[in-house]
């Protein structure tokens, strides 16, 4: 099993001779992406929660808004309704 499987190395390394790509050239390619991706998975957990994330997109949106809808309990609970510089609630957002 292991002849067949020196052989294979062999053919390959033929053929990446043949086409003008050296091993060695593979190797550094596929080290660089193994490190770059490490660096992006590190970048990745440093934002522990889902709010953490949403500051950093594009205007502050975190994709997850919903409109309030009317009869909210907001008055009930004596808070103000959000109004807009207009003063028409369904403006406020």
């Amino acid at each position: 099993m292991d002849a067949n499987i020196e052989e294979v190395y062999a053919v390959f390394g033929e053929l990446v001779a043949v086409q003008g790509v050296s091993l060695k050239r593979l190797q550094r390619q596929a080290a660089d992406l193994d490190e770059r991706l490490a660096l992006a998975l590190d970048r990745l957990k440093k934002f522990e929660e889902p709010d953490d994330i949403a500051e950093h997109r594009p205007n502050g949106h975190s994709g997850r808004e919903v409109p309030l809808a009317e009869g909210d309990g907001q008055a009930e609970r004596g808070l103000p309704r959000e109004t807009s510089v207009s003063g028409n609630p369904s403006d406020a957002r």
